[in-house]
């Protein structure tokens, strides 16, 4: 039973690596079992196609973003608090799993299909709840007036972009892995320092 557990473990943890290299199409059953160190027949004995095996690893990276996102916007925070607590989440999440933005966007740009069908409505639904909270509380003068599509679009590009940058500012700037560690460490209190910025009424 344990060695049963342990092989399952060892790939799941080799398909989320191929998968991240190399997306759905261009992933192998082949270089799924290779990286694992096991045969192609075990991995179909666990997993019998690749389908499966990548709607799992998916829908676990997909479940690990989403979920406390939703818990936060759905929260009575004012905008600046959920937005300082969205950069906490992001940042604790891609610093625990740092080629998911990677990840996700291989698949958007080569399958957006099946990444719309294993988005959550609920995702959807409290995302437009949080643009009316942004519309009402620059209708009271609580908050800078801004598009809440650009808010959004700041927040998660501030967020995911480094992650998605850094193999190029490791060898164009001659980074160390310990000098992007560091950088991405003090990330999160940049953003937040920037939003605050961004939304405060005063110049």
């Amino acid at each position: 039973m344990q060695e049963n557990l342990e092989t399952d473990q060892k790939i799941l943890r080799a398909a989320r690596k191929i998968f991240v290299q190399k997306g759905l199409t261009g992933t192998r059953m082949q270089d799924i079992a290779d990286e694992a160190g096991i045969n192609k027949a075990l991995l179909h004995y666990y997993y019998r196609s690749k389908k499966l095996l990548f709607e799992i690893v998916f829908k676990e990276h997909k479940q690990k973003m989403f979920e406390n996102l939703i818990q936060i916007l759905n929260s009575d925070k004012s905008v600046m608090e959920k937005v300082e607590q969205v950069i906490e989440h992001e940042q604790d999440s891609l610093q625990a799993f740092p080629t998911m933005p990677l990840f996700i966007m291989n698949e958007v740009h080569q399958n957006p299909e099946r990444v719309f069908e294993l988005h959550t409505g609920a995702m959807k639904e409290v995302t437009w709840q949080f643009f009316k909270q942004i519309e009402q509380e620059i209708a009271e003068g609580k908050i800078r007036a801004i598009n809440p599509m650009d808010l959004l679009i700041n927040l998660v590009s501030l967020n995911t972009f480094p992650y998605l940058a850094c193999p190029m500012f490791m060898h164009t700037l001659g980074m160390s892995e310990k000098d992007v560690e560091e950088f991405l460490q003090n990330r999160r209190h940049t953003i937040k320092e920037f939003f605050r910025q961004a939304l405060s009424l005063e110049k």
